[in-house]
């Protein structure tokens, strides 16, 4: 995966994805390059993709993470490509000219992002944030005769923290130049808080 200096991101570890249970339409090789691949926090291997099986009639191919709980979603970033021969690396080529972003309902799969056009290989995709325990890469019929993904990142929202005054009680009434002390509870479901 990319750091966050490269994505421009503070949050702690928003990336829920890695390790993550995954399941694909098909696997062109599921020894070499199984779904699993694309949930291994490696971006940059040519060897660590997962491949849909090659088919020139392009049909509907998809990936889906299992975060295993619901969790607050609010962005997806993934890396296609292939391996160019004699080049001893790889090359981030091979756009998705279309694709949806897909939220598990509990019942079924709901689009949260639709793409058409697209020619980004590398491909961040915000949006609003939604709960869900299980993300889907979908790729229209049409759109390719393979998927060729090195990674596929869900990342969590960053809910601010809470605060909430304890003491003094609301509503409650001092005399002027009264001393006044002050208490609160602070919580961050996502992270810590520290005095």
């Amino acid at each position: 995966g990319a750091s966050a200096a490269v994505w421009g991101s503070s949050r702690p570890n928003p990336v829920i994805s890695r390790g993550a249970a995954v399941t694909a339409s098909t696997s062109a090789d599921p020894v070499n390059n199984p779904p699993a691949n694309a949930v291994d926090g490696d971006s940059v291997s040519y060897l660590s993709r997962w491949l849909s099986a090659s088919n020139a009639a392009k049909p509907e191919a998809w990936i889906y993470v299992d975060l295993a709980a619901s969790y607050p979603v609010n962005e997806v970033r993934f890396w296609t490509g292939h391996y160019s021969q004699g080049m001893n690396g790889n090359t981030y080529t091979d756009a998705l000219s279309s694709y949806k972003i897909q939220q598990w309902n509990g019942s079924s799969w709901v689009d949260v992002v639709s793409r058409s056009g697209n020619t980004k290989a590398v491909v961040d995709e915000p949006f609003t944030t939604v709960t869900t325990s299980r993300i889907r890469l979908d790729v229209p019929a049409g759109a390719t005769e393979q998927v060729q993904l090195y990674e596929l990142e869900v990342l969590t929202a960053d809910a601010p923290p809470s605060v909430a005054l304890t003491s003094p009680a609301n509503g409650q009434a001092f005399a002027a130049g009264a001393s006044v002390t002050l208490a609160a509870a602070a919580a961050d479901a996502d992270g810590t808080v520290s005095k």
